[in-house]
């Protein structure tokens, strides 16, 4: 049985300008889901730790990706992982890209807090 204890995102952004439309849009959708979330002129910046096994996190930015469109940056993503095989840790990396967001297929990137 597989069980994912912590999740850790950590996501620094960069993106050209906005609407006033996706602006606005934007920054509903930081409110409605962050309380710690920096959103500036073409920034995105926040960490996230704790519980996200039903991957609202990812629906999350997901939803930024379809206002923003494409940016610059990755988004790092820990998982303290407990299965059958004992504690470990899994990482991802994300980027957004022509409204999506993408994993991104490379080599993890060590995390300044450890889980």
């Amino acid at each position: 049985m597989r069980i994912i204890e912590i999740t850790e995102y950590q996501v620094k952004l960069t993106f050209p300008p906005l609407s006033k439309r996706q602006t606005s849009k934007l920054e509903k959708v930081v409110a409605e889901r962050l309380f710690n979330a920096k959103v500036a002129s073409g920034v995105l910046e926040f960490e996230y730790a704790g519980r996200d096994t039903d991957r609202r996190m990812l629906g999350f930015l997901r939803e930024i990706a379809a206002i923003i469109g494409t940016a610059e940056g990755v988004i790092r993503c820990g998982m303290a992982i407990v299965d059958d095989d004992g504690d470990h840790e899994e990482y991802a990396n994300f980027k957004i890209q022509g409204g999506k967001l993408v994993e991104l297929n490379e080599e993890p990137v060590e995390f300044a807090v450890n889980i």
